[in-house]
């Protein structure tokens, strides 16, 4: 993944940027940072070669060279515009003037010039934070690719220990995978605030990863010996960040070559917390979901494009979904509702604020209409069967 200009605008770190210039340049990729101070001044032509500018630099610069001689900004954007860098970063710390001239050339040249806060930026932290973003940005990219070969492909043993390894290099002898499903795709800034959040809490006796996969990222937790308890506090901490995740928590693990078992758990668990928060359940919502808790639907998860199940959902559903369309019917969401909270028919009454006989009406017409009744154990399982799996697929 590439790290562009504009990235930058949306880190907290970077939020006192001001764009003077070159808005159409803001996508110019960065690929690393330069410093300009010293290079322009004429009076050290014979002294300093200044070609140690390359492509895709963002330079920063005080103007130093310019100060007795503003327009001398003018040929500093020239001679970076030559070198093919991604922009400037000006800390205006001597109060320059930035004439038209500047801005109008660098407007046609696509090359963006942004304005810095000369109290709130530091060159130094500046370029560790430049240089730490691109090295997240490469390390994810390459993570997640792994991260897919350990979920979706067939290994020998050997492969996925190795695999393992590359992804979470410091192993201890308990792990467990934590995903949270934020619903978009991380930003940079999201990874850096994980990355940042990562090295606070890391120690000789715990490691901890984040690792950006399709729409949110895996916490993976190692430590000597590892708690339920402990998983909790890690998640809590990371929820402090991200509020609104659907979030799963996989088993305690042992072998490293499981890795890829505890990565799918997670991801399981983290889709009956979605399921099960959008539903009737706890006046508290949990926090996340554990896989040990999830019930059957470790069975269904791994099922979950089987043809044949979803024909059986759809077979039996499908006669209830066309009557509530013909009739401005709730059967489906009774059903639905109904077998979420277990079958308990005083707990749906409670959450739906209707009377037990009104629901026991509607229980009775689904029951008409599919000849399963849900007063019958063995037919209500065949219900709610296809309940649970209309309920992942549409989740």
């Amino acid at each position: 993944m590439e790290i562009r200009v504009k990235d930058f605008l949306g880190f907290d770190y970077f939020k006192n940027l001001r764009l003077l210039a070159g808005e159409a340049g803001l996508d110019n990729v960065v690929t690393g940072c330069g410093v300009l101070d010293y290079e322009l001044d004429r009076s050290l032509n014979d002294k300093y070669v200044h070609t140690n500018f390359l492509p895709g630099q963002l330079v920063l610069t005080s103007a130093l060279f310019a100060k007795d001689n503003p327009f001398l900004l003018r040929d500093a954007v020239k001679y970076l515009v030559s070198r093919k860098c991604s922009g400037l970063v000006l800390k205006n710390v001597f109060h320059l003037p930035v004439h038209d001239t500047v801005i109008r050339y660098a407007d046609s040249k696509n090359f963006p010039i942004l304005l810095a806060d000369a109290s709130q930026i530091y060159f130094e932290d500046f370029i560790i934070q430049i240089d730490r973003s691109i090295e997240v940005m490469k390390s994810s990219e390459l993570a997640e690719a792994e991260l897919n070969r350990l979920l979706f492909h067939s290994m020998d043993i050997q492969e996925r220990k190795i695999a393992a390894r590359r992804l979470f290099p410091f192993f201890r002898d308990q792990y467990a995978a934590v995903y949270f499903n934020t619903g978009r795709t991380l930003s940079d800034n999201d990874l850096l605030n994980l990355n940042n959040l990562q090295k606070e809490t890391a120690s000789f006796d715990v490691s901890v990863e984040f690792l950006r996969f399709e729409k949110g990222f895996f916490l993976f937790i190692s430590q000597n010996v590892l708690t339920g308890e402990d998983i909790s506090k890690h998640v809590e901490r990371v929820s402090e960040l991200f509020p609104q995740s659907f979030t799963g928590a996989s088993d305690v693990h042992f072998q490293i070559e499981n890795t890829g078992k505890a990565l799918q758990e997670a991801l399981y668990a983290s889709q009956i917390h979605k399921m099960n928060s959008s539903g009737p359940g706890e006046d508290t919502p949990s926090l996340y979901e554990n896989y040990s808790d999830i019930g059957i639907y470790k069975v269904l998860l791994s099922m979950k494009d089987s043809r044949i199940l979803r024909r059986y959902s759809s077979e039996l559903l499908e006669p209830i979904i066309e009557f509530d369309a013909e009739n401005r019917g709730n059967l489906l969401q009774t059903l639905l509702d109904y077998v979420r909270l277990g079958g308990n028919l005083k707990q749906l009454a409670i959450y739906t604020g209707q009377h037990e006989n009104t629901l026991r009406y509607r229980l009775e017409k689904v029951a008409s209409i599919t000849g399963l009744s849900y007063r019958k154990p063995a037919e209500y399982e065949e219900l709610a069967l296809a309940a649970r799996t209309y309920m992942l697929l549409n989740m």
